[in-house]
């Protein structure tokens, strides 16, 4: 990656919706979160449309004519005309795919079996698991959650957060695996959002199939080109998903063969090599004319190097914890290195063995943060005689 290079914008944003419920049966709840993620938003079109079909169905039922009055649905106050309504809206509309992560039992139970200190952290643990599948994509999103008292715009960004920074920790033993780790906005919105009345209705008919009995009388309704469920006997967790139409388009990141699998670092040559290359790698993208849907980083990366040259020499594991950071977050999501680079496998073995290094350290991997104390040595002595090593 030269220092004039600049990547393309890539195409697209997209969209997430994100509830999460619980349902209350015989045997305990189910407490889920579902995520519905979308090539284009959900507009009030599909409201409308489905609206004005319950209107013509001319029921005196009380709850179709709350809905009504209300002007948008809600699933567990509906009667089975709106579920039907907004079920074949969803069917005729919704292209994109829906993810789930929930469990089952009462929440202190959740608690102990899941080893989260309280229900709140058990909430962003469910979230994380159905907000993971954002990482397989670089395009730059707007995730919308229903504003209320335990979980609104602050909790939000703690929980996208927590789970950017559990990925780019857990990469250094899934060397091999390519992770993006997209620009995000938040909408905070009432329960009358279109894709928020979407997403609650599919979570509804998906929680209503793991009551005792289960009932799948509308998750059977929907029409799901593919579906999967995942559940562990004995655990009361419980995940899965489906796709409605078709997949959310996906920035195919396939690093080559040659270059796998990923080693580890075998001796402190290569430790210090690999340090230096993600030093002159971040100075280079400091430098760059980002695209859109990394363009959040650059002030990051700048922001690092104003701090780190204001004193040449000095380097601490918090800063170069940072600069791991900013390499391993836009390893795949720029890209840094791309398809053309294949023709280059050693280019891609160290780049990747950077990586590799880069996360460990951000998972304070004992061995690695004294590795590190090392290159800090290291760098005190060579920074100004050997510039171009640290890509000054």
């Amino acid at each position: 990656m030269g220092e004039s290079d600049a990547r393309p914008d890539n195409p697209g944003h997209l969209y997430a919706y994100c509830d999460e419920a619980t349902f209350k049966a015989a045997a305990g709840q189910t407490h889920a979160v579902g995520a519905l993620l979308t090539d284009a938003p959900v507009t009030q079109e599909l409201v409308d449309s489905a609206l004005d079909r319950l209107r013509s169905v001319g029921s005196s039922d009380s709850r179709d004519i709350a809905t009504l009055e209300r002007g948008y649905f809600h699933a567990s106050e509906d009667s089975k005309n709106a579920h039907s309504v907004l079920c074949t809206e969803i069917n005729n509309r919704i292209e994109g795919e829906f993810f789930y992560d929930g469990t089952r039992n009462e929440p202190s139970v959740l608690v102990r079996h899941a080893r989260v200190p309280d229900e709140e952290a058990h909430l962003s643990v469910m979230f994380q698991g159905a907000l993971i599948h954002l990482t397989q994509h670089a395009r730059a999103l707007t995730l919308t959650i229903e504003g209320r008292a335990g979980f609104n715009e602050r909790t939000a960004t703690r929980v996208v957060e927590a789970l950017y920074d559990g990925m780019e920790a857990q990469l250094w033993k899934q060397p091999n695996i390519p992770c993006m780790f997209p620009m995000y906005s938040l909408a905070v919105r009432g329960k009358d959002d279109p894709g928020l009345q979407v997403v609650d209705f599919l979570l509804w008919a998906t929680n209503r199939t793991n009551q005792d009995p289960p009932r799948t009388d509308w998750y059977d309704r929907i029409e799901k080109l593919l579906s999967d469920r995942v559940s562990f006997e004995g655990s009361p967790e419980m995940s899965g998903g489906f796709i409605l139409k078709r997949m959310v388009r996906k920035q195919l990141v396939k690093y080559p063969d040659e270059a796998l699998p990923v080693q580890d670092v075998a001796n402190q040559d290569e430790i210090l090599e690999a340090v230096c290359l993600i030093e002159r790698t971040a100075r280079e993208v400091a430098k760059l004319d980002l695209p859109s849907h990394v363009g959040h980083y650059k002030d990051e990366v700048r922001s690092t190097f104003v701090q780190l040259d204001q004193d040449a020499a000095s380097l601490s594991v918090d800063s170069f914890r940072r600069l791991a950071s900013h390499y391993v977050r836009l390893f795949d999501t720029l890209p840094i290195f791309s398809s053309e680079d294949a023709s280059d496998p050693d280019g891609w073995r160290r780049a990747l063995l950077a990586r590799r290094l880069a996360s460990a350290l951000l998972a304070r991997n004992p061995w690695t943060l004294r590795q590190i104390d090392t290159f800090i040595l290291f760098r005190r002595e060579h920074f100004q005689s050997n510039p171009d090593w640290f890509g000054r």
